[in-house]
């Protein structure tokens, strides 16, 4: 539990109340075996990457190694219980086995005798002694496995708390200050969170994930968009010209191998002719981003098709976290308008269902001089506002 930094305290008082018995294992003949809740839990924690969270902060690794290790434990020590050499040798173990502290003599001598074992069972207990070391370490070896997949499924469960339910990363104005204490400033809440949960801590976890589909769908942007990152390829791609349609040769076939890794063109039909495909995909991309259609590669769309894919995974990362941030995760009205700010949009959603969209008018960034205020800031932001609308 130590290693667990911000939820020590927390693990301690959850473990404590059950005598630090495993929480997400159960034991069939002294046998662990990960419940099916915890393997919930577990295949939640180790996607944390599709929601743009950072997978170290949930040890992913860590648990995938610490999961993987239990067969072969069990295994080894399945195999060196089965080396006893008679029944009585075997009842001999689990009675030692069920102890959960170290028995006095007396204690294990009165069991001997009430079991029936005189001294003419002296070569069993000899023979018990001679196996004895190999079980108990093999048995060490399994409980170190569980305790280690335990506390980690326990602390991504809180992690994934403090990520989707209470930590604010994207509001500008609402940003939680010192994350390492947000244990602490929410140590009830994540107190009555965990008996909320019990037992079905992924069911729970799970509904916190935004419902809206535009969720999914960045979810699966990140994926498109990771990969190209991490490829290499179509960052090595810049566009330095004006392009248009009727141009051909080595420039255009740049543009067509950068369209069709982005997705925007299909991959039969890369050329190096910049012809009626090449210019729909153009179209096409320049809808996406927001740019003035203008069926061409200007200085505006040139800018957004050389952005680097690794500031295109932040932006959806970003998206992903304003998503989680919103309170229409928590009140789920069946009908609401949403203002895109990046898109100049308005949306109008009715049943998770967008079925309106207006072009809108925001602010801008500019730093500007005020001289009635006689301050110099962002005063024509579009600011960040939740509200009931009554009229429109």
């Amino acid at each position: 539990i130590r290693d667990s930094k911000h939820f020590i305290s927390l693990m301690r008082e959850v473990y404590a109340a059950r005598r630090f018995s495993p929480i997400f294992f159960a034991y069939e003949d002294r046998v662990p075996q990960l419940t099916e809740n915890g393997a919930a839990l577990q295949q939640l924690l180790l996607a944390v990457p599709n929601h743009g969270l950072p997978e170290k902060e949930y040890r992913t690794k860590e648990l995938s190694a610490a999961v993987a290790s239990i067969l072969p434990f069990r295994k080894e020590y399945l195999e060196a219980r089965a080396g006893l050499p008679d029944a009585r040798a075997r009842a001999l173990w689990e009675q030692v086995e069920s102890y959960t502290t170290i028995p006095d003599e007396s204690v294990l001598r009165a069991w001997l005798v009430e079991a029936g074992y005189s001294n003419d069972d002296a070569p069993i207990l000899r023979e018990f002694a001679r196996f004895y070391p190999n079980l108990l370490q093999t048995k060490k070896n399994l409980n170190e496995a569980v305790l280690e997949v335990d506390i980690l499924l326990l602390r991504g469960f809180y992690r994934w708390l403090l990520d989707f339910k209470y930590v604010l990363r994207a509001h500008p104005f609402k940003v939680t200050p010192e994350l390492s204490l947000a244990h602490v400033k929410f140590r009830e809440q994540l107190r009555d969170d965990f008996q909320k949960a019990d037992p079905n801590f992924a069911a729970y976890l799970q509904g916190l994930v935004p419902k809206n589909p535009e969720y999914a769908r960045l979810q699966k942007g990140l994926q498109h968009y990771k990969r190209l990152r991490d490829e290499g390829e179509i960052d090595k791609i810049n566009i330095k010209w004006n392009l248009q349609k009727g141009q051909k040769g080595d420039r255009i076939k740049l543009l067509s191998r950068r369209l069709v890794l982005e997705g925007y063109l299909a991959a039969e039909l890369d050329t190096q002719r910049f012809n009626n495909d090449i210019l729909e995909a153009v179209k096409l991309y320049q809808r996406k981003h927001q740019l003035r259609v203008s069926s061409r590669i200007d200085g505006s769309t040139r800018g957004s098709i050389n952005v680097p894919m690794a500031t295109r995974v932040k932006q959806i990362e970003l998206g992903l976290q304003r998503w989680r941030e919103s309170s229409i995760n928590i009140t789920n009205p069946p009908y609401y308008f949403r203002v895109n700010i990046p898109q100049f949009e308005l949306e109008v959603w009715a049943n998770d269902e967008r079925i309106r969209v207006h072009r809108i008018v925001v602010g801008n960034r500019n730093e500007e001089t005020s001289i009635e205020r006689r301050q110099r800031g962002q005063f024509n932001h579009t600011p960040l506002l939740e509200k009931e609308v009554t009229t429109v």
